[in-house]
């Protein structure tokens, strides 16, 4: 599996995505705005996942007494959010990229990405990545080592 992290922060959906109901871009937003995302590959078939952070609880009633809970580590949920090719685009004159999107190999269909992932992600903080799976890419030939 091939990953390419993207950019983290909290997940955002522009509004003309809403408005259009294509849903097919996506942002992350930072301290300073729309994080830039920088060398996004332009693979053909690939999966845009938000990978959620969040710490987990654990209660260690024997270690720490009774109705203690403890936080112990971060646990992250990968949300795939698309599959088809990447396109970008930008909302900053300067034209550098700010949103990603997965494009179906079928652009009829309504919404580009899966709603109900998206509900799951937007508004939370997050680490956007692109999927690589092994079926996805050509299979290399062997060389002919005979000579």
């Amino acid at each position: 599996m091939i990953r390419k992290p993207l950019a983290t922060g909290i997940v955002h959906v522009p509004p003309g995505e809403k408005a259009s109901s294509r849903l097919g871009l996506v942002g992350v937003v930072g301290e300073t705005g729309l994080e830039v995302m920088r060398a996004v590959p332009r693979w053909d078939r690939t999966v845009l996942v938000a990978v959620l952070k969040a710490p987990r609880r654990i209660a260690r009633d024997h270690w720490f007494g009774p109705g203690r809970t403890v936080y112990t580590r971060t646990v992250e949920t990968p949300v795939a959010l698309g599959t088809g090719a990447v396109c970008i685009a930008t909302t900053d004159p300067s034209g550098i990229c700010d949103l990603i999107g997965i494009r179906p190999a079928d652009e009829i269909d309504m919404p580009w990405l899966d709603p109900v992932a998206l509900a799951r992600v937007e508004g939370r903080y997050a680490r956007l990545e692109l999927h690589r799976p092994p079926e996805t890419r050509g299979q290399s030939k062997p060389r002919d080592r005979s000579v």
